[in-house]
């Protein structure tokens, strides 16, 4: 065994050795070095590893801290080591638990949305019967956090029973499926159900089929009752025997002399130490989790110890599976990727697989630069791992941080390490040349890529001549610049001719902020431009301009956002060809080029619209402020929601030129294409995320920044006390952005925006973590706030116009808590991703 940790250990070095050259981590030994100083834990392991090797592999600060007892009797500190056994606590829950239950899945004893009762029947007990194995394994089954603690069970001597029974008979707190409750419980199941399922000890199937397979020979459960040697039993743990006997382990055993290796957890705080024979004794050889520890070290919700590079083995071996790649993996590619992507029940907030958390208030060691998409773990001890497929990466943090008890939270340092690696990595940094995954085509560099292969059944159904209008603007160019109407006018397809160019707000050059936008000529091509905001009633597309088309073409770069008037004029094109097609029989065929998400394309916020205050929010009736889509899906949404004149979903002719090597989470400065402003107002990733919140207030009386050199990073208004609204939206603690005061200076031009001319008090919103921001909910504070300092001036009603939502409004006036008005939305919001699920194109998984 000494051998195999010294060569494995002597590879990992070889290595860092031959590639860390190439990129500078000396962000990781500041993090590291600073936390340890700041008293956020004794030490730690760091592993990185890209593209199949490890890149980065270092040991910090001690195991175990001067003062407390070693296992030689001295109370010296322990150095940390590479080598180092930890506690990996609820890591057990995927690397043991869910893969084991992915592998029964694969031999066909279980489907997901079977009652965990039909094969534990004791489970149905008050009122389980109907939660599924799907609810238990993503943590929305609808029970409690964690059995009770508050009795003795278990202390004087480990007992697994009735560690199960509590589990079997523990009462819902919420119905299943309703809400995302991180639970012990659901594990504790999971784990009863390998042990039903394969006939096998958790603990010997996980060694057999998991950890021996990927030869993770460091990695196992401790069972309380299987030690061989050097250890003796006090209550429910273990404490360390420096005996010089020789032990001859039994198969199925583990010898004690692996504690002195482990790096010790917190003292056992378990009630007293009448009831209790180990209280306050540090906790080394045996699990921490009270709950496992009381089963006997062997629970499905903790009891795995293991090394830093036993871990690597494992996110090396799943990244290459997932992948295709050639790799030891005990799962089928296919089944792997159910825990790798969301599995959540449909209309779900939070996003979890099999196991694995994607995006949810767990995943901080995600970082500020890892899509959502990637996806990981932690483990209260302070241990965590988070992978990457897209860029083939994993982020390994193992670490004793409860030890020996009252540190400060190690999760910030989760998520600044994975940051830095990215950085480090040139990974997802806004403008990096890194290829990750592949380079990211819209739909019109996908047309020019396949030599318009996409649009042959078109043609074929318009027996091989297709004539077709372009809906776009300035955004609709190629990765290299080109325009999208010269590329479509010179394409080398038989039969295809662009003769009609449609322009939508903010006119054909995506300049212009005003309404009245007249109809023109494109200089370069000389094709007609019909304006589509030279008024209202322009905006629906006339027959009489559609007649002699058989295809309109979409390429415009959406925002995302329910007041964002790109995705109603695709809906009212695609209202048109139904009309065309029920009124005239006259086939018009909608594609749109699709382009990636602006923000993230995974957060749905903000409050369902009522029916609105005229034709354009009438329209848009029913859809969220921000929708996490991209124009493709929008388009798709509306072709199966929206009524057609018929009464019936519009399902008109459409055709959606996907995005390549595109993948949900990424934001668009992280996609590698050029930024081009979707409106003249929107003109950095700063605006566009603040965009989801600023856009609720707009048509108030406030000023949004129009007019000044940043429109939608900042507000205000003359009656405003800057530093009485700075304070007051700081001390709400919206951790993923900050305050700051200012001053609008707004232009005095043709446009006249609100205050024109003038320089008013403000306020200037910094974001701190896009990734985690709700945009809407910040809205709803900023809101809130300026109708709780300044009633009497701020108009709350014209904001409506936007929200159109009246039970928003009134709950504002009503001085609700912005937290509970968010839960109002909650209902309508689950209401609408389930519909939003069946028009999704784009997954989390390469």
């Amino acid at each position: 065994m000494i051998a195999i940790r010294k060569a494995f250990a002597a590879a990992l070095l070889f290595a860092v050795s031959t590639l860390s050259h190439a990129q500078d981590f000396s962000s990781i030994d500041t993090l590291m070095v600073d936390a340890l100083k700041a008293g956020q834990l004794p030490g730690g392991v760091v592993v990185i590893g890209h593209d199949g090797k490890v890149v980065f592999h270092k040991a910090y600060g001690d195991r175990k801290v001067a003062g407390e007892i070693g296992p030689d009797g001295s109370t010296a500190a322990e150095p940390m080591t590479e080598e180092t056994i930890f506690d990996m606590a609820s890591l057990t829950k995927c690397i043991a638990t869910a893969t084991a239950m992915m592998q029964l899945y694969e031999q066909g004893k279980f489907q997901f949305d079977d009652p965990v009762a039909k094969y534990l029947p004791a489970f149905a007990a008050n009122g389980k019967e109907k939660i599924t194995i799907r609810q238990v394994l993503t943590h929305y089954s609808g029970l409690a956090p964690d059995v009770s603690l508050k009795d003795p069970w278990g202390l004087a001597a480990p007992d697994k029973a009735e560690g199960i029974k509590r589990a079997m008979e523990s009462t819902p707190i919420n119905p299943p499926g309703a809400k995302f409750v991180y639970s012990d419980i659901n594990f504790i199941t999971a784990g009863a159900l390998v042990e039903k399922l394969s006939g096998e000890p958790l603990d010997v199937y996980a060694q057999k089929h998991i950890f021996e397979p990927l030869k993770m020979t460091h990695t196992r459960y401790l069972p309380f009752d299987k030690v061989c040697g050097h250890a003796k039993k006090v209550g429910a743990a273990l404490v360390y025997e420096d005996t010089k006997a020789m032990y001859k382990c039994a198969e199925g055993t583990w010898p004690g002399t692996l504690i002195p290796g482990i790096a010790p957890t917190a003292h056992d705080d378990e009630l007293n130490a009448q009831v209790n024979p180990h209280f306050d004794q540090l906790i080394r050889g045996s699990v921490h989790d009270p709950t496992t520890r009381r089963m006997g070290s062997v629970a499905g919700h903790a009891g795995v110890f293991s090394t830093a590079q036993d871990v690597a083995i494992y996110a090396q071996a799943l990244l290459d599976k997932l992948a295709g790649r050639p790799s030891g993996f005990p799962l089928k590619t296919e089944t792997l990727k159910l825990m790798a992507q969301p599995e959540q029940p449909t209309g779900a907030k939070y996003l979890r697989g099999y196991g694995w958390d994607i995006d949810s208030p767990y995943s901080r060691p995600r970082g500020d630069l890892f899509p959502v998409g990637s996806f990981g773990h932690t483990g209260f001890t302070g241990t965590s791992l988070w992978m990457d497929p897209r860029s083939n990466t994993y982020i390994i943090l193992l670490a004793n941080a409860i030890h020996p008890k009252g540190r400060p939270p190690v999760t910030p340092l989760r998520g600044k390490i994975a940051t830095a690696a990215a950085q480090a990595l040139d990974l997802y940094t806004p403008g990096s040349k890194t290829a990750t995954g592949g380079e990211i085509l819209p739909g019109i560099d996908s047309l020019e890529a396949q030599s318009f292969a996409q649009l042959k059944p078109l043609l074929a159904h318009h027996n091989n001549h297709l004539n077709i209008g372009l809906l776009t603007n300035n955004t609709g160019l190629d990765r290299n610049g080109k325009r999208t109407l010269d590329i479509l006018t010179h394409a080398s397809l038989p039969g295809l001719k662009l003769t009609t160019l449609f322009s939508p707000e903010h006119g054909i050059l995506g300049a212009e902020d005003r309404e009245g936008i007249e109809s023109s000529k494109d200089k370069a091509s000389g094709l007609p431009v019909i304006s589509l905001y030279a008024s209202v009633a322009a905006r629906h597309p006339k027959h009489e301009d559609l007649a002699n088309l058989d295809a309109v073409f979409v390429d415009l770069q959406d925002a995302g956002f329910r007041y964002y008037t790109y995705e109603a004029q695709v809906g009212y094109f695609l209202d048109a060809a139904a009309l065309e097609e029920q009124q005239y029989h006259h086939r018009l065929d909608i594609v749109i080029l699709d382009r990636p998400a602006m923000p993230a394309g995974t957060t749905v916020g903000g409050p369902l619209s009522d029916a609105g205050h005229d034709a354009y929010t009438n329209y848009m009736a029913g859809l969220p402020s921000q929708n996490g889509m991209t124009l493709g899906e929008v388009a798709r949404y509306f072709n199966q929601n929206k009524l057609g004149p018929n009464g019936k979903p519009l399902d008109a002719p459409l055709t959606v030129v996907r995005t390549q090597n595109y993948i949900r989470g990424l934001w668009f400065d992280q996609t590698g294409l050029p930024w081009q402003n979707p409106s003249p107002n929107l003109r950095t990733m700063a605006s566009v995320t603040i965009y989801a919140a600023l856009g609720l207030v707009e048509t108030s009386n406030a000023s949004i920044g129009r007019g000044t050199d940043f429109p939608f990073e900042q507000f205000g208004a003359p009656w405003i006390k800057t530093d009485e609204l700075v304070t007051y939206l700081n001390s709400r603690k919206i951790t993923q952005v900050r305050f700051q005061a200012t001053t609008l200076n707004v232009a005095e031009d043709e446009h006249k925006y609100p205050f024109h001319g003038q320089s008013i008090p403000g306020v200037r919103i910094v974001v701190t973590d896009r990734t985690r921001l709700d945009g809407p909910a910040l809205g709803l504070e900023i809101l809130a706030a300026l109708h709780h300092l300044y009633p009497q001036q701020f108009d709350l009603d014209r904001a409506n116009r936007l929200v159109v939502n009246q039970a928003t409004i009134d709950a504002i006036k009503a001085d609700k808590d912005p937290h509970d008005i968010v839960a109002m939305w909650d209902a309508g919001l689950t209401e609408f991703r389930e519909k939003r699920a069946k028009a999704l194109i784009y997954g989390y998984l390469p």
